[in-house]
């Protein structure tokens, strides 16, 4: 039997008023995913409280400052990739009105899109399975 890491991550489905979300695309250059889609989020690190992963990592991606408390579970999804099981848990933020996004470098591309548009982007594993569940 091979052992098998599993990590802990967040991530947020962040919509405008009128429902596109936000999805960024990882830089060419990533070790993980490269050129792939995704929504926001990352890493759970070691003892860190869920509410505090999910503002710091959006905060740290895209510079938008969500509210924990005023976001709600939707989906975890629990890919493997190369002997690594992600157990990812999915917020839905209240909608955001500012559009104004701050990439971090792990990231090359931002767009707004309604769940449908997103089909024939290549995602990650996360974000097809979060598509496939929301359409």
């Amino acid at each position: 039997m091979t052992t098998q890491d599993v990590i802990l991550a967040v991530r947020a489905v962040i919509a405008l008023p009128d429902e596109r979300i936000l999805f960024i695309q990882r830089s060419d250059g990533s070790h993980r995913n490269p050129g792939l889609w995704e929504v926001p989020g990352g890493g759970i690190a070691s003892g860190e409280p869920i509410d505090v992963a999910l503002k710091r990592e959006i905060r740290e991606e895209t510079g938008i400052l969500v509210s924990p408390s005023h976001s709600k579970p939707l989906i975890f999804v629990s890919p493997v990739e190369k002997n690594v099981r992600y157990v990812e848990l999915i917020f839905r933020c209240p909608p955001v009105q500012d559009e104004n996004i701050q990439l971090s470098s792990e990231h090359q591309a931002f767009r707004w899109l309604k769940v449908e548009d997103t089909l024939g982007l290549p995602l990650t594993p996360t974000a097809r399975e979060l598509v496939e569940f929301l359409l």
